[in-house]
Parts: structure tokens; C-alpha cells; sequence
């Protein structure tokens, strides 16, 4: 690909503010925040409308979007955490609630912003949160705060009310659809489920029922259509 030597998105007056030349503009937003979101977003679409180029907003899974995955990632943690809040609004005993995170970015935009909000600390197996990971509860665990962008058969199972509290709006965002959903009215108790749960996702052996023996608890627990608690459409 050619390298332009202007372009048309960048005024001049940026670039001499900026210390920077024209040939420099088509990598300039890579490591200098010389835009907004909105910006930002309409000078990737003028490099593929005028120059065929896609470059850098390809993402890990190979799907091409409108910001590179490392921007993409970094939008609307601040929202995602005010959902939470108002969902760890409505739990009347803070001391009997969990949030799990699916994800790094989640669990560290909970765990980073969430302080504004008094929200606890969350839980999550990926990256260096998996050290912090609780082995056993000082309370029964009764609500349950579950982000990630759909509920898990096991949410579906374990909890008799379901509620959907938000998700992100911001189709720019690598989040987008990231729903947060208040599972409360447990089946059973979930210290059981949850060292079945440490044994898969740790790969230790931990003493207790084994999922056949807890299975039973789950299928007799009365869960009265769930399809018409949850509406994730």
C-alpha cells in the first residue's frame, strides 16, 4: 500500500501543534490520542473508503470493526460499571452477593471504577484475577451479579429469578452487547455448585459432592418457566 503523504482528516494546524509532518499522519492516531471516539472512528472508514486499507482493526477473532481491538476494548467501561451498580442497588444484603466477570476487561473495569460505586470485588478466572478467586464464602451466596454478553445454562438452572439490568449500548465498543444480569432465589446451596466450578476451572480436586450427586437438586428445584422471566432479545 502506498502511504499517502496528507490526508484529509487531519488539519493542518493539529499536525503543527503535534511537532509532526504530513507523512507521519496515517500512523499519527496509533500512539498519540490526537482524537475522540467519534473521530477516531470516521478516520478508519476514510482509510478504507479512499485507500482500501483495514489496517490495524482486525480483532483477535479475525472480524474487521471500526476501531483496533486495543481501542475498542477501553470504551464504555464506565457504563458497564453503572449497570452493575444498579444492580448491586437492588441487593438488599450486600454480604450475600457475588459479581462474576467473564473476562479481563469486565472483571478490571469492576474492579477499578466499581470502588466509586462501593461494589465489591469481583470474581473472574481469566488473567491474574484467577489469584484472588475465593475458595469458600463467609455468607451463602444469594445473588448473583453475572456479566458476560449471554447467561450460561448453569445461571439458568442454579437461580429462579433472572433479571436482565442492562447492557452495553455503543456498537464502537469491543463490549457491545455485554449484558449484566441479577440471578437471585438460588436452588440450592452454591458452595456445592461452586467447588465443582473451582475442580473444572483450576483443575485441583476439592472435597464434597461430586455433580452427580448435586444434579438431582438442581432438576427438583422449581423453576417456573424461565423463558418468560428472561427476555434477552
Amino acid at each position: 500500500m502506498i502511504i499517502p503523504t496528507a490526508h484529509p482528516c487531519v488539519p493542518e494546524g493539529t499536525l503543527r501543534a503535534l511537532g509532526c509532518g504530513a507523512s507521519t499522519v496515517p500512523v499519527l492516531p496509533f500512539g498519540i490520542p490526537a482524537y475522540g471516539e467519534d473521530e477516531l472512528v470516521k478516520y478508519y472508514k476514510d482509510l478504507e473508503d479512499n485507500y482500501g486499507s483495514t489496517i490495524d482493526r482486525r480483532f483477535e477473532d479475525g472480524t474487521i470493526h471500526s476501531l483496533p481491538q486495543d481501542y475498542a476494548d477501553q470504551l464504555e467501561w464506565k457504563e458497564l460499571t453503572k449497570i452493575t451498580a444498579k444492580a448491586y442497588d437492588k441487593i438488599p444484603d450486600k454480604g450475600k452477593a457475588m459479581i462474576f466477570c467473564e473476562n479481563y476487561g469486565q472483571a478490571g473495569a469492576i474492579a477499578i471504577i466499581g470502588k466509586k460505586h462501593d461494589l465489591s470485588e469481583p470474581v473472574s478466572f481469566y488473567g491474574s484475577f484467577v489469584y484472588w478467586v475465593p475458595i469458600s464464602f463467609d455468607e451463602p451466596i444469594e445473588y448473583f451479579i453475572y456479566i458476560n454478553n449471554e447467561l450460561d445454562d448453569d445461571e439458568k438452572e442454579l437461580f429462579t429469578d433472572l433479571e436482565v439490568i442492562g447492557s452495553i449500548s455503543n456498537v464502537n465498543a469491543r463490549e457491545y452487547g455485554t449484558t449484566v444480569y441479577l440471578c437471585s432465589e438460588p436452588c440450592m446451596d452454591l458452595y456445592e455448585f461452586w467447588k465443582m466450578v473451582l475442580a473444572e476451572r483450576l483443575g485441583n480436586s476439592w472435597p464434597g459432592k461430586d455433580l452427580n450427586a448435586i444434579l438431582p437438586e438442581v432438576e427438583n428445584c422449581v423453576v417456573n418457566s424461565i423463558d418468560n422471566q428472561l427476555d434477552v432479545t
